[in-house]
């Protein structure tokens, strides 16, 4: 018989009347429950900041082509003094604005295009300029070799939103699991209120016959005062269930405003489980988010390792001027056209910094590294374990399961007895309380199976599977 339907033998003896509270609640099943569990969920709302940080930061590194557009108008006022006797003083007013493009490349590849142009002279007799044109053209060849620490940035990015992606699923996961855990508990919690109300209608009922049966002098007083202790323990155990399930409801109704925690009628989750997958059909998300950021941090030490290269750029210029050169109280207009090519060539001597930040990459990869190695190894493990226990809680829940037939069986035949005078109080509490205590085993054990197969499920997901019982 599947563990799923096993419940229906639990409460042999029908169960009695319950609070007006709990008869007029409704149903609650698991899966209203997990939805808004799920928009409240500290994890997942975590994962989807990790999301969108990790979106800007890929969009930010693949902004390779860069453009900027700069214009700068200026307003000059020059004095020009000449050695002479007397000193002559002229004064000078120019007006000239300026424009630069600068577009960046992937390649690491920088092009600049400026030009700047003399409006207005209010003195056009001194040589000066008319305007300036120019094109430069840079490209690194070490740090950034061709664009190298560029595209480790963008590839990490690209690597890193993938791992954001994967996390916020496993945060779905992980939040379901919580929110089963919760509501699994709450369950059972209340089922052994359930057990404990039934037991204290026993109690009360066996009460009322021991007092027939004390004046029709059928049993000792000893006995009498037995089922009166036994009906008060029942009691203060019924109140301590209630409140511990009150306060397991307390904790739902966080996340579920919609009913007070009086109100919450929970039913059987077991059916939300699923099945266990017989095989794992690949890389779980723990590999694979593990794989995934290895990969990653390979791309920081990429980076890292360029940027402790020496700085070498290649540099190459070309322009034109125009303007009037004085010469013999005249002025000539000229154009001169010119070639710079550069090479520039950075050292660095001491940076602490760099050296620190490939090291600490470095070493943040090699951990990864041995994670990685030992994932699949751990996982094999992870899965055999929780297979070996659920076989192990499967059998004890069998066994509970028909103990709590057997011990219903005798837990009627003594109060038959103890009814008819033929057993006395104490041997029979003896009966009923073992039956009882079967009863909460059985609950427990119940839910430690549950727990077990979702953590066995669990093991499983991956990109190609659903999660939190969903068929897969």
């Amino acid at each position: 018989m599947s563990f799923i339907n096993v419940f229906k033998y639990v409460y042999l003896i029908p169960l009695g009347v319950l609070s007006a509270s709990t008869a007029l609640a409704t149903p609650l099943p698991f899966q209203h429950f997990l939805k808004e569990y799920q928009l409240k969920s500290p994890k997942i709302i975590t994962a989807q900041q990790q999301i969108s940080q990790a979106k800007f930061q890929r969009e930010r590194q693949t902004d390779d082509w860069q453009s900027k557009l700069n214009i700068s108008p200026e307003l000059n006022f020059e004095t020009r003094i000449l050695d002479t006797v007397p000193v002559i003083k002229t004064p000078n007013r120019s007006q000239r604005i300026g424009a630069s493009y600068t577009q960046s490349m992937p390649t690491g590849t920088s092009l600049e295009i400026k030009g700047q142009e003399f409006v207005e002279k209010s003195n056009p007799l001194l040589s000066s300029l008319d305007s300036t044109y120019s094109a430069k053209i840079t490209q690194d060849l070490a740090r950034n070799s061709l664009g190298r620490t560029q595209r480790s940035k963008r590839r990490k990015a690209a690597t890193d939103f993938k791992v954001a992606l994967m996390e916020y699923r496993q945060a779905e996961v992980n939040s379901c699991e919580d929110a089963f855990n919760l509501y699994a508990d709450t369950y059972v919690q209340q089922e052994k209120w359930n057990v404990l109300s039934q037991q204290m209608k026993d109690a009360l009922k066996a009460q009322r016959i021991a007092k027939q049966l004390y004046q029709d002098r059928l049993i000792h007083k000893v006995d009498l005062l037995s089922s009166e202790s036994d009906y008060l323990s029942t009691k203060v155990q019924v109140d301590q269930a209630e409140q511990l399930l009150l306060n397991n409801k307390r904790q739902m109704s966080a996340y579920y405003p919609e009913e007070t925690p009086s109100q919450m009628q929970l039913i059987n989750p077991s059916n939300f489980l699923g099945s266990i997958p017989a095989n794992n059909s690949g890389p779980t998300y723990n590999e694979k988010i593990v794989s995934e950021k290895l990969k990653s941090q390979e791309f920081e030490v990429d980076r890292a390792r360029s940027d402790r290269w020496t700085d070498v750029q290649l540099g190459l210029e070309a322009g034109q001027r125009k303007g009037r050169l004085s010469s013999s109280g005249t002025l000539t207009p000229f154009t001169e056209d010119y070639l710079y090519a550069s090479l520039n060539i950075s050292f660095d001597i001491i940076n602490k910094t760099e050296t620190g930040a490939l090291k600490n990459a470095i070493d943040i990869k090699n951990s990864l590294a041995i994670q990685n190695n030992i994932l699949s190894k751990t996982q094999e493990s992870l899965v055999k374990n929780l297979r070996e226990t659920h076989r192990l809680l499967n059998q004890q829940v069998k066994t509970s399961e028909a103990q709590v037939k057997m011990l219903n069986e005798k837990a009627n035949i003594a109060f038959q007895q103890m009814k008819r005078g033929k057993m006395d109080f104490q041997n029979y509490l003896i009966h009923r309380n073992a039956y009882r205590n079967q009863q909460i085993n059985f609950l427990n054990l119940k839910k430690d199976l549950w727990l077990n197969h979702f953590s066995l499920k669990k093991a499983f997901i991956n990109e190609k599977s659903h999660f939190c019982g969903s068929p897969s």
